[in-house]
């Protein structure tokens, strides 16, 4: 990463390594989240700088899904790092995260507009939609309804992520 900062392919590989199967999730998975959370905040980094340089301009579209892979997994990231900093008290720092990344999917969602990117943000939305599955299929229906929200920034368009936010906000009366 020192030797190629700006090499989208070393950022991605490297945000991995230290958040989703990498370091960071190996320290949770041993409980050592205040190990984890250095880690997970440089693979959130990492993500938000790739989704933030993302640009339609002068790539063809597939090279940028390459670039940027699954969306669904600086999405989880965020949800990783925020219930760490949660169970720290830090509620409105994880809040601030949560916002963060709904702004970036704005942002891409804006930069990658009109009709020839429709079939990029759906399937960016797609994703999306399939970790707010995952975390119905965890009983965490705060997490499936940001997910599906999320999506919808993606795709506005997105069926499924209407009627899967629809239903799991019938579920939690509570949710505002």
């Amino acid at each position: 990463l020192a030797e190629f900062p700006s090499d989208p392919k070393v950022r991605h590989y490297f945000a991995e390594a230290l958040g989703k199967w990498g370091l960071g999730w190996q320290l949770s998975f041993l409980n050592h989240p205040e190990e984890a959370e250095p880690h997970y905040r440089r693979s959130v980094q990492l993500w938000r700088d790739l989704i933030g340089d993302a640009s339609p301009s002068g790539r063809a579209s597939e090279n940028v899904v390459r670039e940027l892979g699954d969306l669904s997994v600086p999405a989880e990231m965020v949800q990783m790092l925020a219930g760490i900093l949660e169970d720290q008290g830090q509620s409105q720092e994880a809040e601030n995260l949560r916002r963060q990344l709904a702004n970036d999917f704005a942002g891409l969602a804006a930069r990658f507009s009109g009709p020839a990117f429709q079939e990029q943000r759906r399937y960016w939305a797609h994703q999306v939609v399939s970790l707010g599955l995952s975390s119905l299929l965890g009983n965490n229906r705060r997490d499936a309804a940001r997910n599906y929200r999320l999506a919808i920034i993606l795709d506005p368009d997105h069926p499924l992520a209407h009627n899967n936010l629809a239903w799991v906000l019938v579920t939690i009366p509570s949710d505002p």
